[in-house]
C-alpha cells in the first residue's frame, strides 16, 4: 500500500548513504501508522 519509486541519487549521496545511484525510495507518507503480524495464533508481532 503507497508504492514506491526509483530515485537517482546524486554522486555525493550515494557515498554518503553507502548506496548505488538507484534507490527504491516511498512515492508517499506510510498509510498505516504501524502493522501487526500474526506468526501463529497466540503469537503477533507488532511493527511500528
Amino acid at each position: 500500500v503507497g508504492g514506491v519509486q526509483t530515485v537517482t541519487l546524486g554522486d555525493e549521496e550515494a557515498r554518503a548513504r553507502g548506496s548505488q545511484k538507484s534507490v527504491l525510495e516511498r512515492k508517499a507518507p506510510p498509510t498505516f501508522p504501524f502493522l501487526i503480524e500474526m506468526r501463529e495464533r497466540d503469537y503477533w508481532v507488532v511493527h511500528r
